[in-house]
């Protein structure tokens, strides 16, 4: 949500917002896309929320209090990032300083606009990384539910050994370091190539959403009405979130995999929200 209303707000900012209204049509279509392209960051923020779904087995009535927590989250997110987002554009001095500092966290350059103090920008950004670390701990633990279920039901490679449950301590230990070793080895691209790192991030929104749409898919050919309804059963409402899900999903697919740039050049970098503004200028 914060990106998203940055794109736009910076796009209208820019020289060609200030033309005669009838500029007006054409500058707004060629800064559609940059802002669709710039919706991954947000997308991004929003990637993980089936996680709570891979803990369904260890929460109590999971069939309700799954729902509620993807829902609850999304419901938060919104309105905490909405009042966010609008004290940050109100304290914005200079869209150009954020766009070229040289610590290159245009977040940390805007909350030392803001304060007028390097010691509390700093602060600040050490909160967001304290909350980084707390969202890291989060995704390893469904990430290890995951590789677990996959390797209890015989679908990965040495499923013996990964499927074991520690007895000490209750939970997947096997699975939980083999996990963070491959994402470990994963994180390894951004040293050799920034380009295939960001187009592997990238992959994984898009990815997502076609894992999402699968299950969908599988829902609307046996029939809506032909499976054991939940206490969140939305009736038509639901079929038409299902066709909504589908749509975005293929628009996501072929939007999200446009470069950021132009002219494309073999290193365009992906997933950049700084070069999107310029994209289609």
């Amino acid at each position: 949500m914060k990106i998203a209303i940055l794109h736009l707000l910076t796009s209208c900012s820019l020289p060609n917002a200030s033309k005669a209204s009838s500029s007006v049509p054409r500058t707004l279509a060629n800064k559609l896309p940059a802002f669709i392209v710039g919706l991954i960051n947000t997308n991004y923020a929003f990637a993980c929320l089936d996680c709570a779904t891979h803990l369904a087995e260890e929460v109590h009535r999971p069939e309700r209090q799954v729902p509620i927590a993807i829902m609850g989250t999304v419901a938060i997110g919104f309105v905490a990032s909405w009042f966010y987002s609008i004290a940050l554009f109100f304290s914005m001095n200079s869209l150009s300083d954020l766009q070229t500092t040289v610590t290159g966290v245009p977040l940390l350059a805007l909350f030392d606009q803001a304060l007028g103090s390097t010691a509390g920008a700093i602060v600040l950004e050490a909160l967001f990384i304290a909350t980084g670390i707390w969202c890291l701990v989060a995704s390893h633990t469904w990430q290890s539910r995951l590789c677990w279920s996959f390797a209890r039901d015989g679908g990965l490679p040495a499923s013996k050994f990964l499927s074991h449950v520690d007895k000490k301590v209750d939970v997947p230990l096997r699975a939980h370091f083999v996990s963070c070793v491959i994402v470990g080895i994963l994180g390894l691209l951004y040293l050799g190539s920034y380009t295939a790192f960001n187009s592997m991030v990238t992959a994984c929104i898009v990815l997502l959403y076609i894992s999402y749409a699968i299950p969908v898919i599988c829902l609307l050919i046996k029939g809506r009405n032909n499976i054991r309804h939940g206490p969140f059963w939305l009736g038509g409402f639901g079929l038409f979130s299902n066709i909504v899900l589908l749509l975005w999903t293929c628009f996501t697919l072929i939007m999200y995999s446009f470069p950021p740039v132009r002219p494309v050049a073999a290193g365009s970098k992906l997933l950049d929200s700084h070069y999107s503004n310029n994209s289609f200028r």
